[in-house]
């Protein structure tokens, strides 16, 4: 899936907003709880961080102010200077400015971009570089702008230099720092960049996947209305290697874990399809002929399903999707537990993952409000509630609501999605209409990331 455009270079410009003032930094304390995690086999176990704690920011918010302080008199001398080339002929776009200019379009759209961004954060990563500001400033010259402007670019550029050496090292460090801080314009520069990892990620582990969906589903259970009732499920699809490697196609961990990252659920969760044993896979909605998958239980209850498959490209692309039902698993409400949630972490490229909480109407005193994420960390490394609370490659995913019934949860991405979810909710003996899902979606995330949502727990009624 391609990213949104960015903005047209003949875009209006718009008067810059005075900066907001810095938001305070947020400490997040560590709680816990209990949740369905699909795992890296490979990674090693370390002993569990101490209690998390907010990142200084501190230095942050020096780099933002320093940045702020030496971008806007560039901004204003850059604005300075189209006036006056505007008082002989009329400058509403880029477009316009190229025409008075002859300059590169490029440059005139950075220059457009500086001069009409929202504030000088956004602008920072639009400054041209040195020579390119040197072209600008002799054309600008020629063209009449008078010296004393000429001087003070050619001086607020020289800082803004400085300013780049100091906190970054060089350009392209630079401009990743000021993406984060740059709103819905920064959002589309991580895209980008996630993008590009991807595809590097798929060159050097030699296999990609179009999708992985996951989804948690849960229900009062018959035998204690105090405890759920729960079906996991997670395919991967359009699972396929690139070149030949001694890397897994496929390779997978499921546990059900209670607070302290034990495993709850085995010898008690029961497959949805197939023989009984380990991780079972769903053969009616994989691929037909299923590949031969090697499963194995370790001491702890983990069930781990691996898949060599060593035919290349799209042709020998293949769609795996396994799931359980456990009976009388987690609590229900706020207690020993204070979370729930859904983890997968991810091994190989993927462009999209999908993480759907799936309730039935009820469930919860009131409807839940889970949040996304997606973080260095995975469960076998330290405790669950570390995930959401420490190490964020992002300020977060955000969660929707999508409605009730498996209708609402089609995709292109992932084939008979919402026959799926009706399938498997039917052959637990629920009803599927009664359901109703929230979706975590994310493209292209990071390569052994973890990727998931949360939400609190509910003191019981």
């Amino acid at each position: 899936m391609t990213p949104p455009p960015s903005p047209s270079p003949s875009d209006p410009p718009a008067a810059t907003p005075p900066l907001p003032p810095l938001p305070a930094p947020v400490v997040v304390p560590a709680e816990s709880g209990s949740g369905n995690e699909y795992l890296a086999p490979t990674m090693p176990r370390t002993r569990a961080a101490a209690a998390p704690t907010a990142p200084a920011s501190g230095s942050d918010s020096q780099f933002q102010q320093e940045t702020v302080r030496l971008v806007t008199p560039l901004r204003e001398t850059l604005a300075a200077m189209v006036r006056v080339l505007a008082s002989k002929s009329r400058i509403d776009t880029a477009s316009d400015l190229q025409r008075a200019t002859k300059l590169d379009m490029k440059l005139c759209w950075k220059v457009w971009r500086v001069i009409t961004a929202p504030d000088g954060l956004a602008a920072a990563r639009y400054i041209p570089g040195p020579a390119n500001m040197r072209d600008l400033l002799r054309t600008m010259g020629r063209l009449g702008i008078p010296e004393t402007l000429l001087e003070r670019a050619a001086d607020a550029s020289a800082r803004f230099e400085r300013l780049v050496a100091e906190h970054a090292g060089d350009r392209r460090t630079f401009d990743s720092m000021v993406r984060s801080f740059a709103g819905a314009d920064g959002e589309k520069e991580d895209l980008r960049q996630r993008r590009a990892a991807f595809q590097a990620s798929s060159h050097i582990w030699g296999v990609q996947a179009e999708a992985m969906a996951m989804s948690m589903i849960l229900r009062p259970s018959d035998d204690d209305p105090d405890r759920l009732d729960e079906i996991g499920i997670r395919g991967e699809y359009g699972v396929r290697r690139l070149r030949p490697t001694n890397i897994p196609l496929y390779e997978q961990i499921y546990a059900t874990l209670d607070k302290e990252g034990k495993e709850y659920s085995a010898g008690r969760r029961r497959p949805l399809s197939g023989d009984g044993s380990g991780v079972a896979l769903i053969r009616e909605f994989s691929t037909h002929p299923l590949p031969d998958v090697v499963v194995r239980e370790d001491a702890a209850g983990r069930s781990t399903a691996t898949l060599m498959h060593s035919a290349l490209g799209m042709k020998a692309a293949v769609d795996l999707v396994m799931g359980f039902v456990l009976r009388c698993g987690a609590p229900r409400y706020y207690g020993q537990e204070t979370h729930s949630w859904s983890i997968a972490h991810l091994t190989k490229p993927f462009r999209v993952a999908i993480i759907d909480l799936i309730l039935e109407e009820g469930t919860f005193p009131r409807p839940p409000r889970p949040r996304g994420f997606m973080t260095t960390k995975n469960s076998r490394m330290v405790p669950p509630e570390e995930l959401w609370t420490t190490d964020q490659l992002s300020d977060g995913e955000t969660v929707h609501h999508l409605g009730r019934g498996p209708d609402v949860l089609a995709t292109a991405e992932v084939p008979r999605y919402p026959e799926l979810i009706a399938w498997a909710i039917e052959r637990a003996g629920w009803n599927p209409q009664r359901f109703e899902t929230w979706r975590l979606r994310v493209e292209y995330p990071v390569v052994l990331s973890s990727v998931g949502l949360v939400f609190d727990m509910q003191h019981k009624p």
